[in-house]
């Protein structure tokens, strides 16, 4: 595990294989982790995790990133895996989710974590703000992830991620923090608001 923020981790999946960087924040009120898995697994990392006080959630995004391996890392450390209703759905049999929150802000039972719909890239994504160190961290999955040493969209289409900035309207947030390939020098930005990431990574777009 690499430390990128304080006590906010990226965390290489086995051999780094699979689409990039899980993302693992110690916190005293229960470590979360924000996985990037499908068919790859964090089983190296295990260790390092433990040492840093578990896993007491597994905050899955979207349904690309619900695979055996978030169950696996699960089932090790009694940790309930979380993800949209509608992510939930989609995942199906392949990795039951345990808590399936309605597409609509909230903030997670039990927690001081909030769970904000962010469609766009799949239909019930979801981002999750987690306070940290007294800053507020907007977890975004691949919404907008840093690929090639720039911020992509996560879908092509500017509609579609235009919905997903709605959502997003006056969200406060110190750091955006979103998935990044192995190799990239940072996957987070430090900002105030979606609107100060909106015009890069809207431009990137290639369809409206």
């Amino acid at each position: 595990m690499i430390e990128v923020l304080p006590d906010i981790y990226v965390v290489p999946a086995n051999d780094r294989k699979g689409f990039g960087y899980s993302h693992f924040v110690r916190r005293t009120s229960g470590n979360v982790l924000l996985p990037r898995l499908k068919q790859t697994l964090l089983t190296d990392a295990y260790d390092e995790m433990e040492a840093a006080g578990g896993v007491s959630l597994v905050l899955i995004s979207d349904r690309h990133f619900g695979g055996p391996g978030c169950r696996r890392c699960g089932a090790h450390f009694g940790a309930p895996l979380v993800a949209s209703s509608v992510e939930a759905r989609a995942i199906g049999t392949r990795c039951k989710v345990d808590i399936a929150l309605p597409f609509e802000p909230q903030t997670i039972d039990g927690t001081d974590i909030e769970a904000i719909p962010t469609p766009g890239h799949t239909a019930g994504q979801m981002a999750y703000l987690i306070p940290v160190q007294g800053k507020r961290c907007l977890f975004a999955g691949d919404f907008a992830y840093r690929s090639g040493g720039a911020w992509r969209p996560g879908s092509k289409s500017r509609r579609a991620m235009m919905r997903g900035f709605a959502a997003l309207e006056g969200v406060a947030f110190d750091y955006y923090v979103g998935c990044a390939d192995y190799g990239e020098e940072t996957s987070f930005v430090a900002a105030t608001s979606i609107d100060e990431l909106a015009q890069d990574i809207l431009s990137a777009c290639t369809r409206a």
